[in-house]
């Protein structure tokens, strides 16, 4: 292997000066970047350096994945824009408690048909 034309991804990260040292963008060897959005500055995201938002470098800065979480750390929902996938543990009944959720199986899910499992993931 020549590591000198071998294709490689590349990690940018922030410079330190708001205490953060976290990832900040992925460059892609074609070019494309996928940059960590961190929520609203000074949000609850931010302070707690939890990605939001995955956002691809289109021109129309198309959003990727989009994260809801409970307590620092863990992730109870992933929200894929495009194709219009959903992966959650809370409750699909409406509730906004993320703790109803914990029993139900771990399914993507179509947001246009929520009351089916578009494919299992068990």
């Amino acid at each position: 292997m020549n590591t000198s034309t071998t294709p490689k991804v590349q990690y940018a990260y922030a410079d330190g000066s708001s205490n953060t040292v976290r990832p900040a963008s992925l460059t892609y060897p074609d070019g494309r970047v996928v940059t960590y959005n961190y929520g609203t500055g000074g949000g609850m995201e931010d302070a707690c350096s939890r990605v939001s938002q995955l956002v691809d470098s289109d021109g129309s800065s198309t959003v990727l994945a989009e994260y809801e979480y409970l307590g620092l750390g863990t992730i109870v929902q992933v929200d894929h824009p495009q194709p219009d996938l959903e992966y959650t543990l809370i409750d699909l009944s409406g509730s906004t408690d993320p703790d109803t959720g914990w029993d139900n199986p771990c399914y993507p899910f179509k947001k246009s048909a929520r009351s089916t499992p578009a494919t299992s993931t068990q």
